[in-house]
């Protein structure tokens, strides 16, 4: 076919597959805007979308995500795509308000599948608890929790994480324990293992266990995969609470220096 939405079209899929993503969007850029009636316009637009979302262009990629809702002729397939789409993006920038009505919108879809149904409902309850809604946030992350297809989904983890962080919350540490426990039996190193240490610590620390909360947050410290990360600085300013809350100020100032020293996180310090 000779028509020119389809030769724009192949043109910016070979661009893409050399890995020139800038001129890949400017190509599809110009077949939605010169051509909004073609077939591949829904799917150019969503493409599009994604790379401002990924190039940290927050305006430009919601317009479209937007865009893409409002406009009647868009296939319903790639309409509800780009809604999960634009409730990830809401979700990566920690936009929770937006993040939380996207996952409300993917809900009330119809023919939502149900593996989409279920990961929105996990966005809607970090969304709550991120807002400070902990009730509303706990009933729905348990229910999530209790459902046996969730089990099968590859955020579990992260959900029994976010749960934690709830419980937290509500200073009910014995659940935390367990479920956390059985985690780290699963995932006993990882990025897994240091948030599910990193969360015992706090627990621990809250019941003045500090040497235990200590032992939890070196372990994500001495951790080859949170090496000079947000969570490993953390996890050592935190051992430095412990010392502090100790009376142990010689121990506490030895932690925090070790915080400047060895990370560059100005909003920890």
């Amino acid at each position: 076919s000779h028509k020119p939405d389809d030769l724009l079209n192949d043109w910016a899929l070979q661009q893409f597959s050399a890995g020139d993503q800038a001129r890949g969007d400017l190509l599809l850029t110009r077949l939605f805007t010169d051509y909004p009636a073609s077939p591949h316009a829904g799917a150019a637009r969503l493409l599009v979308a994604r790379g401002h979302a990924a190039g940290g262009r927050s305006q430009e990629a919601r317009d479209l995500f937007r865009s893409i809702q409002d406009d009647s002729g868009i296939d319903a397939a790639i309409k509800r795509e780009s809604l999960a789409a634009w409730m990830n993006f809401e979700t990566q920038v920690q936009n929770w308000a937006e993040s939380g009505r996207l996952a409300r919108a993917v809900l009330d879809t119809p023919g939502v599948a149900k593996s989409d149904a279920l990961y929105a409902r996990f966005r809607m309850g970090e969304s709550q608890l991120q807002l400070g809604e902990v009730d509303a946030a706990l009933t729905a992350l348990t229910e999530l929790r209790v459902d046996p297809a969730t089990r099968e989904e590859s955020w579990k983890d992260e959900l029994d994480l976010l749960w934690a962080e709830g419980k937290l919350l509500k200073k009910d540490y014995e659940p935390i324990r367990e479920v956390l426990g059985e985690l780290l039996t699963a995932h006993p190193a990882g990025l897994t293992s240091d948030l599910a240490h990193e969360i015992l610590g706090r627990v621990d620390r809250n019941e003045s266990l500090f040497p235990e909360a200590r032992s939890h947050f070196e372990k994500v410290v001495n951790s080859p995969t949170s090496a000079k990360s947000t969570l490993a600085a953390r996890a050592q300013l935190q051992i430095g609470d412990t010392f502090f809350l100790e009376k142990k100020f010689d121990d506490a100032m030895i932690a925090y220096t070790s915080v400047h020293a060895n990370y560059n996180f100005p909003e920890i310090e």
